[in-house]
C-alpha cells in the first residue's frame, strides 16, 4: 500500500513540476517579497558636508537646495510608502489565485495493557498511518478547485477492533 502512495505521490510532482517549471514559478512568487530597488541618492548627513564645502561656503543651486529639503524631508519619506503600501495591499487580494499544494502524513504508534479480555491479548498495540495530498486554487471567475487524496489505515492487535 506504501508503495502506490509513494507512486502517486511522484507521479503527482512530476506532473506539477513540468508545469512550473514552464512559468518559472518559484521566481515569480519570491519576486514579489523581495524589496524594491533602493534609490541611488543618498540625503545630506553630517557626513557629506565636508564634502560640499568649498572655501568655507556650501556652493547651492534653487534645484539643489529644493532636492536637499525634498530628500531630507520625513513627512515626503513617509508619503513614499503609501504607493507600496497599496502595492501590497493588491497583491494579497490577488494572493488566492495562487495555487497551493498541501501534502501531510502522520503515523501514530500506541500500546497499552488491556482493559478488559475482549481484546484477546495481554498488551493492546495500534498503528495508524494517515496521508493526504491536497491542490486547492480560486478562478478568477470565483471558481474554487479542490482536489484531496486522502489514505488512512489502521492496524491493531486486538481481536475484536472489526466487531
Amino acid at each position: 500500500m506504501k508503495r502506490r502512495v509513494l507512486f502517486l505521490m511522484l507521479v503527482f510532482v512530476g506532473l506539477c513540476n513540468s508545469a512550473f517549471a514552464r512559468q518559472n514559478w518559484v521566481n515569480q512568487f519570491l519576486k514579489r517579497y523581495k524589496p524594491p530597488a533602493e534609490s541611488t541618492t543618498t540625503p545630506l548627513t553630517q557626513d557629506r558636508l565636508p564634502a560640499l564645502i568649498r572655501n568655507g561656503e556650501i556652493p547651492l543651486s534653487v534645484a539643489d537646495l529644493v532636492n536637499l529639503t525634498l530628500e531630507n524631508n520625513l513627512d515626503i519619506n513617509v508619503s513614499r510608502l503609501s504607493p507600496l503600501a497599496s502595492e501590497y495591499a493588491i497583491r494579497t487580494n490577488y494572493r488566492p489565485f495562487e495555487p497551493t499544494l498541501a501534502i501531510d502524513a502522520n503515523f501514530t504508534s500506541d500500546a497499552s495493557r488491556s482493559r478488559t479480555q475482549l481484546t484477546g491479548v495481554d498488551s493492546v498495540s495500534q498503528f495508524v498511518d494517515n496521508f493526504n495530498i491536497t491542490y486547492f486554487q480560486t478562478l478568477q471567475t470565483g471558481t474554487d478547485i479542490a482536489v484531496e487524496f486522502a489514505l488512512n489505515r489502521t492496524s491493531s492487535n486486538d481481536a475484536f477492533s472489526t466487531f
